[in-house]
């Protein structure tokens, strides 16, 4: 028993009554680094921190009264002051009568497994930021927002005083203030640009590398001339700078403070330089954009170019946004994500991949609409026969919405083009489904009208007011232009819709009561009938 105990990978001791160390295997004497001088000592006051002695003497003395305990998380110090984590487990020691006579303590090291923990757990809070910060400036248009939301959201998860960002202007020859928080009552005009290779944020803006500077006081190098009395007047302490660059490409610098004596670490640095990579594919973007934006307006004036821009151009940067700092977060060498994290990304990429070419989709259907080219496929065909092979794919596409669909008996065949009318109903349910509340019904009726097959799509959402039933097939036409009811979408999907329904010589109208709902109803010409010879 002896020996089992000696050559034990867990450290195991023997406490007698009074908390003294009996016994102490060879465990013990390698991880906590004391040979058999602890024979003799009493184990609090050997292996734990004065604040912590009255809890582990609680612990002994629940022992002590036959109690058994086990998966205890205790800290134990060693004999250089270090620490080690330890699962511990705790049993009454008998003696020949069967009286207490003390406490055996068995303790597993989980010190390196605890470190794992954190790490997986800076991780997710590193992931859970990136994400946050994506998600939110993804959602925006403009360069200026953009820059502002970010800094706010940065400075919020590191808990900053202040903060800094700056933009290379077209020459490449500076550093550019854009947006900035702290130290207020000096103006923005104070702070001039800085050279390339000035200071901490030009050398940071020359090199691409980040820089963590420990003390500003003792760094006053690192500081330009312009921006010295906002760090002596606020008492700053430490200060992160990590470029804004994509594609090996820098667009600018990141700047962040802290005061009251607190100094950045190495693993906030680390999640500045994670969230940077978003910043800077949103920054690229905008840029892009803002660039595509004035070439377009120069060359093109007709006012359905300019809804055209209007209406896709943040349209494709969302899915572009996401795409793009997902990506870059995937191929960054300074960081690895888990097998779930990279799965997670490899989703949003892949879904907002299929967005991008659903909206390129549209496009090229209403330019070859524009231009009459639109070729229908046409074929003899059942519409309940097309319903039933389309209902599972509606039926998720209603997405917590209850899809009622109502067939006629004995309708008649209708000369079609199955795919383009397929896309009809779908652009039309998917419609529905943006304008419903969840839980509420999308109606989905065929009938026979005369000569013609009617489907009537109505939903349960708001309404539209009448003024607008001209211009809701209108392309680019947004009912809620700048209003939160604002949805996303191309634009193009009712237009497309009623091109397709007038190749085939039908019509298509939208009847609608505020508060009430709507209805779309296109109808389809009736094959006629082949003649017997």
């Amino acid at each position: 028993y002896q020996q089992a105990v000696e050559n034990s990978p867990n450290s195991i001791f023997a406490l007698d009554q009074q908390g003294v160390i009996q016994t102490w295997n060879r465990s013990c004497r390698e991880m906590l680094q004391y040979g058999d001088e602890a024979i003799g000592q009493p184990f609090d006051a050997l292996l734990f921190e004065a604040s912590e002695r009255d809890s582990v003497r609680s612990l002994l003395q629940r022992v002590l009264e036959g109690e058994s305990l086990s998966r205890l998380d205790i800290v134990f110090r060693c004999k250089d002051g270090s620490y080690r984590q330890m699962l511990s487990r705790l049993y009454p020691l008998f003696d020949e009568t069967g009286a207490v006579s003390g406490c055996i303590f068995a303790n597993t090291d989980v010190t390196e497994n605890k470190k794992a923990e954190e790490e997986i757990r800076q991780r997710n809070r590193e992931l859970a930021a990136l994400n946050q910060i994506g998600y939110r400036i993804s959602q925006l248009f403009d360069l200026d927002p953009i820059l502002n939301q970010a800094l706010d959201e940065t400075m919020e998860i590191l808990d900053v005083e202040c903060g800094y960002i700056g933009l290379l202007d077209p020459d490449g020859k500076h550093i550019s203030l854009k947006t900035r928080r702290g130290a207020e009552h000096i103006p923005d005009e104070a702070l001039a640009p800085i050279g390339i290779g000035e200071s901490g944020i030009g050398r940071v803006a020359q090199s691409g590398e980040p820089l963590l500077i420990s003390s500003l006081a003792e760094s006053l190098n690192d500081i330009p001339d312009s921006y010295k009395q906002i760090v002596a007047q606020n008492q700053f302490t430490s200060a992160m700078i990590v470029p804004l660059k994509t594609r090996g490409r820098i667009l600018g610098v990141i700047s962040l403070t802290t005061a009251n004596d607190r100094v950045f670490t190495t693993e906030e640095m680390q999640l500045l330089i994670t969230i940077s990579h978003g910043i800077s594919a949103a920054i690229e973007n905008a840029q892009l954009l803002e660039t595509a934006s004035r070439a377009m307006a120069l060359e093109e004036s007709d006012r359905l170019k300019t809804a055209f821009l209007n209406s896709i151009s943040h349209e494709i940067r969302t899915p572009l946004t996401i795409i793009k700092g997902m990506a870059d977060s995937l191929i960054q060498t300074d960081i690895t994500w888990d097998e779930g994290m990279q799965t997670e990304f490899l989703l949003a990429i892949n879904s907002q991949s299929d967005r991008l070419i659903r909206i390129v989709n549209d496009i090229i259907d209403m330019a070859i609409i524009d231009r009459g080219n639109l070729d229908l496929d046409k074929r003899l065909a059942d519409m309940s026969e097309i319903i039933g092979n389309m209902r599972e794919m509606l039926e998720h596409l209603a997405s917590g919405r209850f899809l009622d669909l109502r067939m006629a008996d004995n309708l008649p065949p209708v000369q079609i083009d199955v795919r383009r009318v397929g896309q009809i109903i779908t652009n039309l349910v998917e419609n529905a489904v943006q304008e419903s509340g969840s839980g509420t019904p999308i109606v989905l009726d065929i009938t026979a009208s005369g000569n013609d097959v009617k489907v009537t799509v109505a939903d349960c959402g708001n309404g539209v007011s009448p003024e607008h039933f001209d211009n809701v097939f209108t392309r680019f036409y947004r009912l809620e232009e700048n209003t939160d009811r604002r949805r996303s979408g191309s634009g193009l999907s009712l237009a497309i819709c009623m091109g397709i329904v007038e190749a085939h010589g039908g019509r298509i109208w939208v009847e609608s009561e505020e508060g009430k709902g709507t209805k779309f109803i296109f109808t389809l010409p009736v094959a006629e009938p082949t003649i017997q010879s």
